[in-house]
This record gives structure tokens, C-alpha cells and sequence, in this order.
């Protein structure tokens, strides 16, 4: 055969071939990632892996944001502060794959004391820095309980499988850079993986704005899972009644998947509220009643601004702190 012509077959095949790649790389990219319903048993075994260091160049610019920010809030109270440690964790979820960091906190008691209470705090929608931190650590070091902040938010191009964050015209003008969330089901992850690793045998999740949804869907997970949380704190958050997590639920048929947790529902009112709000909010006290949750505190409150409880409402904060040590204590007895 004329060898221009094998050539020319050569040349074809390879344009073919690279067509045929492409296609396969965009219709990948194109296809939008779902949580697959038929492995929910396999998903509430799963784990993070999590790692002291990471190579991961986004996880380590937002970490470095943090550290930044820590170092210069610092102390927050000089007789009383310490520095978390910045550590790191991957996930692994069905083919979704992304990288982030987390806070730790550990009493200085945490190796010998029993049993091992620990706070997950999760921050709200494009979080850079942990703000409540140093706050925050006042309350557990009052109750030698470690702290655990896993970092949501990640500035860049988000993987396959990660919605694009939409930010709002003011949100661009502030200088909010293009990124994306990870959610509840990876915090899942995250939150079996640290307990195994940190030996937990109680845990207080804390979900502030958007993760007030996030904690709900967690305390869920883990009736199923390893049943240790035994409070949850919806701050200044809301779950929606037409919530995808809620079809899962009952696609699963399951119902009570609240039974056995007990709920802060903090609500923040101003004078000019959107109506749609406090419906959404009431909607969150009855999806957690309907489903078998015990609403142990609700308040409604107007509040000088978006995230207040922490700071100017320790009352409520101590309260819930101290109802959830009787029903860890009640659970473990």
C-alpha cells in the first residue's frame, strides 16, 4: 500500500481516537453527579481519609488563608486560647472526589478522659476563615471537649461532580472568588472518619447558616451509621420542605430518622424579615418534630446580626451544652 496513503490511515485513526476521548472526557464532565440511592449502605460505612499534610494546591491556599487569619486574631483571650491544628482530608464519594482541611482542638485531658465528647462546627456558605474559632473554643474548653472544623468552602475550579457556587452581584463586588461547597454527604465522610481516628464516643454538631441543612442531613446519617451524635444546633439555618434530602429519605422508606437526636433550633429574626424566611424556618421545626426529632430549644429571636448566638447569647449556648452532656450521659450510661 502507497505509504501516504498508510499515512493518511494513520492520521484518521488518530483523530478518531482523540474524538472518541473527548467525548468520553466532556459527556463525564457534562454529567451531573447524584447520590446513588441503591449504596446507602455502603455510603453510611464510608470514610474520609485524613492526612497531616497535603499536595493538594487548592486545600493548601485556602488552609494558608486560615492560618493567616488565625495567627492574627490571636489570642482571642491570652489566659485562655490555643491554636488549633491544621490537618487535612480527602474524599472519595461514588467517583466525586475533592480535598480540604479541618481544625482540631483536643483538651489536654483527651487521652485519658472517658468518654470522649467532641464539637463539629460547620460554618456557613464561602466561609475563608474560621471567625468564630477562638469564641468558640471558650465553650469547649469550659467542658474539656474537643473541636472539630472542617473546612467547606474551597476557592477555584471545582472537580467533577461539584456544583459551581452562583455568586451575586454583591458578593462579586465584595471580591468573593469563584468556587465551590463540599456538602453533607462528604462531611459524612468526615465525620466517620474522625471518629474512628479520635476514639469520639459523643458528639455536638453545630451548623451555622447554610450548614444548619447540613447538620440535619448529618444527625440523620449517623442514626444509621455510628448513632454518637446526641445533639444538633441549627444556627440561623433552615431546611426547606421541598429539600432533595427529604425525597431520599423517603425514597428509602424511612421516617423517623430523627428519633434519638435533640435540636437547638436558634432562629434569627430582624424587623424587615422576608416572610419566606420565617416560613422556611418554621418548616424546619416541623420536618424535625414530623420525623421523630426532640425539639429540646427553639428560639426566635431579632438579633444585631447574621451569627450573633455565639457571641451575645451565651445563656442559650450554655444551656444547650448542658442539655446535651444529660443526653450523652443518658445515651452512654
Amino acid at each position: 500500500m502507497n505509504q501516504k496513503v498508510l499515512v493518511g490511515i494513520f492520521i484518521v485513526g488518530v483523530i478518531f481516537c482523540a474524538a472518541i476521548v473527548t467525548i468520553v472526557i466532556l459527556g463525564k464532565n457534562d454529567t451531573a453527579w447524584s447520590f446513588d440511592l441503591n449504596r446507602w449502605d455502603e455510603f453510611l460505612v464510608m470514610k474520609a481519609e485524613l492526612k497531616d499534610n497535603s499536595t493538594d494546591a487548592q486545600a493548601l491556599y485556602m488552609a494558608q488563608i486560615t492560618e493567616d487569619y488565625l495567627n492574627s486574631t490571636y489570642p482571642y483571650n491570652e489566659s485562655l486560647m490555643e491554636k488549633p491544628e491544621i490537618k487535612y482530608f480527602s474524599v472519595d464519594l461514588f467517583g466525586r472526589k475533592t480535598e480540604s482541611f479541618y481544625l482540631v482542638w483536643l483538651p489536654s485531658s483527651w487521652e485519658t478522659q472517658n468518654p470522649k465528647r467532641a464539637m463539629l462546627y460547620s460554618q456557613g456558605h464561602i466561609s475563608r476563615e474560621p471567625k468564630q474559632f477562638y469564641k468558640y473554643q471558650e465553650y469547649a474548653m469550659n467542658r474539656s471537649m474537643a473541636i472539630f472544623m472542617p473546612q467547606l468552602w474551597i476557592e477555584g475550579d471545582p472537580p467533577w461532580g461539584y456544583t459551581p457556587y452562583e455568586r451575586t452581584q454583591a458578593e462579586i463586588l465584595m471580591g468573593v472568588q469563584p468556587g465551590y461547597h463540599l456538602d453533607a454527604y462528604d462531611e459524612h465522610l468526615f465525620v466517620n472518619a474522625i471518629v474512628e481516628a479520635y476514639n469520639i464516643s459523643s458528639l455536638y454538631l453545630h451548623g451555622f447558616s447554610m450548614s444548619g441543612a447540613n447538620v440535619m442531613m448529618l444527625s440523620a446519617f449517623d442514626r444509621y451509621a455510628k448513632n454518637i451524635s446526641d445533639y444538633a444546633v441549627v444556627n440561623g439555618g433552615h431546611m426547606v420542605l421541598d429539600h432533595p434530602f427529604l425525597k431520599q429519605m423517603d425514597d428509602l422508606g424511612l421516617t423517623n430518622f430523627f428519633a434519638g437526636e435533640n435540636f437547638f433550633l436558634f432562629n434569627e429574626l430582624d424587623p424587615g424579615d422576608d416572610p419566606a424566611e420565617v416560613k422556611n424556618e418554621t418548616a424546619t421545626d416541623d420536618i424535625i418534630i414530623d420525623h421523630g426529632g426532640n425539639m429540646d430549644i427553639e428560639a426566635w429571636l431579632v438579633v444585631p446580626w447574621h451569627g450573633a448566638l455565639l457571641d451575645t447569647y451565651p445563656q442559650l449556648m450554655n444551656a444547650s451544652l448542658n442539655n446535651y452532656t444529660y443526653y450523652s450521659n443518658l445515651r452512654l450510661s
